[in-house]
């Protein structure tokens, strides 16, 4: 696939267009440069736009600049950056001029999904946005949390911009908007959710 180039030459840059997403595992350090704002979408309901799972440590760096991920279905995210190791320092992505979004009509949907990572975001549009155990800075960028269309239960996060779970995250010049749930019982909307093991707070 087209992301396995990526690894083997270092950069890739990807032309205007519509990609199928890949599941990438690598242990490589590796860019993507954007040109002409190429967008990158799921190949079937059952799985993400992209999914890089990184297993090269402290060294291992991905850099993806001037891309839009886009999830088409529910119960599905746009972009997965993540490690299977719980290990610090970890492998750290950086995402810049970056659109990540969910166009599901569905209220289950969270458009970045970050696990385990160093995340630095700049200059990036991003819809409902989680991050689980990771050290991240966001700079100059949007996180909108999206309207509550549909209801599927009682846990969504799709009205929250940004959901924080054992995480520390910067925020720099940023704006962060919640979505509103319509009056359905769920998650509550909020710009930031915080949860660990002894407290969640909107």
């Amino acid at each position: 696939g087209w992301l396995t180039e990526a690894s083997a030459s270092n950069v890739l840059v990807v032309r205007a267009g519509t990609y199928v997403g890949v599941n990438a595992t690598t242990s490589l350090s590796f860019g993507m440069q954007g040109e002409g704002n190429p967008i990158v979408t799921p190949a079937s309901n059952a799985t993400p736009a992209m999914t890089i799972a990184m297993f090269g440590g402290a060294v291992q760096r991905v850099s993806i600049r001037g891309m839009t991920f886009r999830s088409d279905f529910t119960g599905q995210w746009a972009l997965n950056v993540r490690t299977s190791s719980s290990s610090w320092p970890a492998p750290t992505v950086h995402l810049d001029s970056c659109v990540v979004e969910s166009v599901s009509p569905q209220a289950d949907r969270v458009a970045l999904l970050g696990e385990g990572i160093g995340l630095t975001v700049q200059h990036c549009q991003l819809q409902t946005s989680q991050l689980i155990g990771c050290a991240a800075t966001i700079v100059d960028s949007t996180v909108i949390g999206q309207d509550l269309s549909n209801w599927q239960g009682s846990t969504q996060r799709a009205q929250t911009a940004l959901d924080i779970l054992r995480s520390t995250v910067w925020i720099v010049d940023s704006t962060l908007r919640a979505g509103s749930s319509f009056g359905v019982y769920a998650e509550p909307a909020a710009g930031i959710g915080i949860t660990d093991s002894s407290f969640t707070s909107g």
